[in-house]
């Protein structure tokens, strides 16, 4: 009665938790719905009009009359597009009266900041050699430097201010003073506006990514000069720069006393990789366009960097042709002929220096898109701004999901004041009565010797983790890599996953058909590998994968037809040859053999994937399978039977002659038995709510990589390397706590601190950014859930009767798989609806639902109806 009475109230608290989200979820999605083009886009023209603005206010020096003209004019502009402007003054040795103009758009992110900023001072002095000597007649309209840079933010804010959502960083737009090094006579260096910001408007908690906007325009897609290519240059374009920070060289920074930490190198990569993904989606020359470290300082990102912040420097033609010792490199900086003139004259024209504008004013506004929209968009050209979401803006506040926890614990406390009438004590996996030590490690055949058995069967768990590790680590890796959706990797994994939850089909086939002459199940497992690698080969023929992921699903699931076949005749083969006191020991092996294939198959294969390719990261595959299959093939499962068709016939005993055959009819009779019990139907809705939080597997290369900015390789590295160690990890020690604690307490108390785990990963989006907390939180989820997983396997194999265990084993394995599928097609309705925050959080309370239905499951119970 307490049983009944419990479900219907979990039941009632479930359907009313999730009418009460998926109303409130559809009111936010309507509200937050994104549309797909941004309500306006930068213009290189009106970007070109702020710049002659401010060269007309003349020389810019700093304490001078244009200069306090220039700002001023620039406050105004904001303050009439409705921004609320913050004026920052400041002082140096040289200077009396700098000041910086700022304004900010707040985002949802308070402690993680996006800055954008350029200098609105010109500085004129001799050029090299004699670089830094000022004279009276000496003056700069500072067009170039940085009237580009100023003008094209004052056009970035213009955008800003019509997009209606809120980022996801705190954006800041500032125009620098004094970033212009006054002279060889000056008693300081330049960069002093921007070093006032870095130093006294930046709280210590606080994350910031700078762009820097100074000098640009001329750039691609600006062609070098006639003069240019007659002097010798050799260049069909300008090129723009984004000099960032370094990913490989930090020698310039740590030179100047810079402590480089691995959390600055990981973000430098991070954000490299973020500015090249832009220029992809932009369709920009990487010829032309180049992201590389910065290793020369030389502008206001300099300030950034050497305070442990992430910045880039947007920057076209740059230096004199005599000190770059280049004569594609030329530029009219710090002289009296940087001017609105000569600049167009060195473009070829006004509407080509537009286009130059135009480039940068892409990737910044591109940059800031895919956050206004608080996840990544993907900007297919120039022109068609239109973005395609990674998962959709709907958001459920976590306190909507505290219902349905306080229950949970609530739950778990009562029934650990009950733990004898819920069984949790109970040890699931006991010791086998029997004394007799490790079976011999003579003979020739599996039944006679303990070592060919464990060296055949963790062989044979190798060959099924690597197309696992592979399918679902590095090849759905790299489809998300290069674009393709979250349902189409879902469709992939769906059909990859497919035969497995109907591999229980297997099982009487392979019961009822066996050739004895050749071993019980070495045929099988030799037609099974054969079809592994036809279709590895079948698919090495098809031209390219990610243009038709359809085709490549269809193989997979050829494949994986061949996979589960072998994975139902390795189970069988063990069922056959292990010894009583092996099979704990024996298991284990087995699983960590697998977990080896999947290091395989998702950390070896998807490291190496950029080098050889997906073509050959599938062909790689053949021959570690045929090495594997010649275990299997050399191999006697007893005495007297044939390797092949040639050998001579030998005496199989009369033992093996005289063993009876069951048909299908028995089979099936003994399957409906075993299924009779209400611990065993309990059994199979455990194994369909195993697997249903699966539907994070697609999304988490689309956060990582597309959102976070993790290279391929290093996601591939974390997920098939340092995530099945923990995974292995998990599985040893929650094997033991099973033991000793009793298997149902770890189920229960694993899944709920998995939930606790996975609610407290969506709860922290701010400190995402961080590649330490990912990690680690991962890892923390991963090894909770690898001690529920092990045991409810030895759950299952508990309530197994004995008489078609092999079936009825894989028939809970099937259904496993199955919720996998399930989990998988969850992924497209609920990524395109909801936010990556609210996705940990539904995935936390399906992981809660195994703890409901472990509770009432009774290990004992087959073992007392049915074994008599």
């Amino acid at each position: 009665m307490h049983r009944r009475t419990s479900a219907a109230i979990l039941l009632g608290l479930l359907l009313l938790q999730v009418t009460f989200s998926s109303s409130l979820a559809a009111h936010n999605v309507s509200e937050l719905e994104v549309s797909t083009e941004p309500p306006a886009w930068p213009e290189g023209s009106a970007a070109y009009d702020n710049m002659v603005s401010m060269a007309n206010f003349g020389y810019r020096q700093i304490d001078s009359s244009a200069n306090f003209a220039a700002r001023d004019w620039i406050a105004e502009q904001l303050e009439d597009m409705g921004y609320e402007v913050e004026r920052q003054p400041f002082t140096t040795q040289e200077c009396a009266n700098c000041e910086n103009i700022v304004i900010t758009i707040n985002g949802t992110y308070e402690d993680e900041w996006m800055v954008v900023g350029a200098h609105h001072d010109a500085i004129c002095y001799s050029p090299p050699p004699l670089i830094g000597q000022t004279y009276p007649t000496c003056s700069s309209s500072g067009a170039y430097d940085d009237g580009t840079g100023s003008g094209s933010l004052l056009e970035l804010a213009r955008v800003f201010s019509q997009w209606e959502q809120t980022p996801l960083h705190t954006w800041k737009l500032s125009w620098w003073d004094y970033e212009e090094w006054q002279g060889s006579s000056s008693s300081e260096g330049g960069g002093m506006g921007s070093l006032h910001f870095v130093e006294e408007q930046i709280p210590d908690d606080v994350n910031v990514t700078y762009v820097n906007l100074d000098m640009f325009g001329l750039n691609w897609p600006v062609p070098t000069p006639l003069a240019s290519r007659a002097s010798g240059c050799d260049e069909d374009y300008w090129t723009l720069y984004m000099f960032s920070s370094p990913v490989s060289d930090w020698s310039y920074y740590e030179s100047r006393g810079l402590e480089v930490s691995d959390e600055m190198r990981e973000n430098a990569e991070s954000f490299q990789n973020r500015l090249k993904e832009i220029n992809s989606n932009l369709s920009h020359p990487e010829e032309w366009v180049k992201v590389i470290d910065d290793t020369k300082g030389n502008s206001d990102h300099y300030n950034f960097i050497m305070n442990n912040h992430t910045a880039t420097w947007l920057r076209g033609q740059h230096q004199y042709a005599i000190e770059e010792g280049d004569s594609c490199e030329q530029t009219p900086k710090h002289a009296q002929t940087d001017s609105v003139t000569v600049i167009n004259t060195m473009a070829g024209g006004r509407n080509n220096l537009e286009s130059g504008l135009q480039t940068g004013l892409d990737i910044v506004a591109t940059l800031a898109w895919w956050d206004w929209n608080a996840n990544r968009s993907n900007v297919s050209d120039g022109e068609d701004n239109s973005t395609t979401m990674s998962v959709g803006s709907g958001v459920i506040s976590g306190l909507l999901f505290s219902p349905w926890f306080i229950a949970m614990f609530a739950l778990v406390g009562f029934i650990s004041l009950r733990r004898d009438k819920y069984q949790l004590g109970l040890v699931l996996e006991e010791d086998s009565s029997s004394t007799i030590g490790d079976s011999s490690s003579e003979g020739k055949t599996l039944i006679d010797s303990y070592r060919s058995r464990v060296l055949t069967l963790c062989a044979l768990y190798v060959a099924q983790g690597i197309p696992w590790g592979f399918i679902t680590i590095t090849f759905v890796t790299y489809l998300a890599v290069e674009g393709v959706a979250a349902g189409e990797l879902a469709f992939l994994l769906t059909l990859g996953t497919l035969p497995w939850s109907l591999k229980f089909l297997w099982g009487p086939v392979i019961d009822r058909y066996q050739n004895r002459k050749y071993g019980r199940r070495r045929p099988w497992i030799l037609i099974a590998q054969t079809g592994m690698i036809i279709a590895l080969l079948s698919m090495a023929f098809i031209p390219n994968p990610t243009s038709d992921v359809r085709l490549i699903a269809s193989m997979f699931l050829v494949y994986n037809i061949f996979t589960s076949l072998q994975d139902v005749s390795t189970d069988a083969l063990a069922v056959d040859i292990l010894k009583p006191h092996e099979v704990e020991k024996v298991n284990s092996y087995m699983f960590t053999s697998k977990t080896v294939g999947g290091m395989i198959g998702g950390a070896g294969l998807g490291t190496i994937i950029g080098i050889v390719g997906i073509k050959g990261a599938i062909l790689l595959q053949i021959p570690i399978l045929i090495v594997i299959m010649l275990v299997p093939l050399l191999m006697r499962e007893r005495p007297g039977e044939k390797l092949f068709p040639w050998d001579a016939d030998d005496d199989i005993g009369d033992e093996t002659k005289n063993e009876n055959k069951r048909d299908f009819k028995e089979i099936l009779s003994n399957v409906k038995t075993a299924f009779s019990l209400r611990s065993t139907q309990l059994g199979i809705v455990l194994s369909l709510t195993m697997s249903l939080s699966f539907f994070l597997i697609p999304i988490l290369p689309l956060l990582f990589v597309k959102e976070l900015g993790w290279s391929e390789e290093k996601f591939n590295a974390t997920k098939g390397g340092i995530i099945l160690i923990v995974t292995m990890a998990g599985y040893i020690v929650g094997g033991q706590l099973g033991k000793r604690f009793g298997g149902k307490s770890v189920i229960i108390y694993s899944a709920l601190g998995t939930a606790l785990v996975t609610s407290t990963w969506g709860l922290t989006e701010s400190m995402w950014s961080s590649g330490f907390f990912m990690m680690t939180i991962w890892s923390l989820r991963t090894f909770a859930w690898s001690m529920v997983a092990i045991n409810l396997y030895a759950l299952m194999m508990k309530i197994t009767w004995s008489e078609v265990g092999g079936t009825q084993f894989t028939a809970y394995m099937a259904m496993m798989n199955l919720s996998a599928i399930i989990g998988y097609q969850l992924t497209e309705p609920l990524a395109s609806r909801f936010d990556y925050p609210t996705l940990f959080m539904i995935a936390a309370i399906l992981e809660t639902f195994v703890i409901i239905a472990a509770l009432f499951i009774d290990p004992t119970e087959t073992k007392r109806e049915l074994d008599f």
